[in-house]
């Protein structure tokens, strides 16, 4: 008869040695010297080619379901596109995105589009935006909202709100998944534009400005950052460049136009208006509000005055943040000096 043959069985798992105190002192050292120095590798979990990106963690550890792409990315010129569209917070509205995309004449196959994060929230129609976005390829960097629905899914959230609850159920799993794919980032070679969500670390490469930043950052006071509504001074005044920034997010102080900034969140889903950039003309489009759909937090200051009149021109200079600002939005590149409302 053959012989019985035993197979190897697995080693048992045996309770590691207690650490000792210079091995202590030793992940410690590493741990400080880690948070000191600014950026580092994250793990985001991309599988085949995705590799590490380069970004700062707030305070936790991330799950690779927190991030399924690059945290920064970069894109080249792409052969089959004449115009790039930048569009300031969704935030669920719509049929303004759709009317805003027809008075730009938006062509799915020879444009690309951008959006500045915030998709959803707020508004009636996140599902309908993500839904469309998705379907014309469009590209987006994550805003405050997108990542709040983002950790919920994770199991990240220890109490989710209703709302969170009710909007994860309307967008469904897999545009749920498809938000974690959406990079805190987006540089375009051809133009050197980052586009993020709400704000950059002055004096910082925006690869290592933390994440709550890059999410969550309307002002500055005292070089501390500031991210209520309203207060402080915008952040955007503060950066020099030399890359120019589009953002959102900052609803509050209007369509800013800074000499190396342009935030283009001019509070849509509060009645205003929905905004884009379009390159290489740097020219500005605008599209009223149907309705109110959520009031904002605090009242519009009397100098940011974001809705438009039935032609479609402003019914009040928008405000830049400083009348220094606006009027050196001429140098950001050659062709900036075009940018017009």
């Amino acid at each position: 008869p053959p012989e019985k043959v035993e197979l190897a069985r697995p080693p048992s798992r045996t309770r590691s040695s207690p650490r000792s105190d210079s091995d202590s002192e030793k992940k410690n050292t590493k741990d400080n010297a880690e948070k000191e120095d600014g950026a580092r590798h994250v793990d985001t979990g991309t599988g085949k080619g995705g590799g590490t990106a380069i970004g700062y963690p707030p305070q936790g550890v991330y799950s690779k379901h927190l991030f399924r792409t690059r945290l920064h990315v970069r894109l080249k010129r792409p052969m089959d596109r004449r115009r790039t569209i930048l569009i300031g917070d969704v935030h669920g509205c719509f049929p303004e995105l759709k009317a805003l995309l027809k008075k730009v004449r938006f062509n799915a196959k020879q444009d690309r589009l951008i959006l500045a994060g915030d998709l959803i929230g707020k508004g009636p129609y996140s599902r309908q935006v993500v839904d469309f976005v998705r379907t014309v390829g469009a590209l987006a960097v994550r805003g405050n909202h997108d990542h709040r629905i983002v950790k919920a899914c994770a199991g990240l959230v220890k109490k989710v709100k209703p709302e969170v609850k009710t909007l994860m159920q309307t967008l469904g799993r897999d545009n749920c998944r498809w938000l974690a794919t959406l990079p805190l980032s987006i540089y375009l070679e051809e133009y050197k534009i980052y586009v993020v969500h709400a704000g950059v670390k002055p004096l910082s490469r925006v690869e290592n400005t933390p994440i709550d930043h890059l999410m969550n950052l309307r002002g500055l006071s005292k070089n501390r950052a500031v991210f209520k509504h309203g207060e402080g001074e915008p952040w955007a005044c503060s950066w020099k460049g030399p890359e120019l920034v589009v953002f959102g997010h900052d609803a509050t102080r209007g369509l800013q136009i800074h000499k190396y900034a342009v935030g283009l969140d001019t509070g849509c889903v509060h009645g205003g208006n929905l905004t884009a950039l379009v390159l290489p003309d740097f020219k500005l489009a605008h599209v009223p509000s149907l309705k109110m759909y959520k009031p904002p937090k605090i009242p519009w200051p009397d100098n940011v005055v974001p809705f438009l009149t039935s032609s479609g021109s402003p019914a009040s200079q928008p405000s830049s943040s400083s009348s220094s600002s606006s009027s050196s939005t001429s140098s950001t590149t050659s062709s900036s000096s075009s940018l017009a409302i």
